[in-house]
């Protein structure tokens, strides 16, 4: 899936992802994530180590947005389930 992030162009695949992250130490905290292995990542996370960003250069949304096209169930950790923003 092709997008645009503060003027930079990403092509990033859900495979991508789910290489990259899988060595990585999930940051504790963070209301919503996604699972992986079994493992729960912010998204926020899994979108900075996908595109090389600092999670700082980007909205929490911007993370929900493109994980959720790529197919991704977001999970919500204060009601425990699948949820917007």
């Amino acid at each position: 899936m092709r997008f645009t992030l503060n003027g930079q162009s990403f092509d990033v695949e859900p495979n991508d992802i789910l290489r990259k992250i899988k060595n990585v130490e999930p940051e504790n905290g963070r209301r919503f994530f996604i699972i992986v292995n079994e493992i729960r990542y912010p998204i926020k996370q899994a979108l900075s180590i996908a595109t090389n960003l600092p999670g700082a250069a980007f909205p929490t949304s911007t993370a929900y947005n493109v994980l959720s096209r790529l197919g991704f169930t977001i999970i919500d950790e204060k009601v425990g389930g699948s949820n917007g923003l």
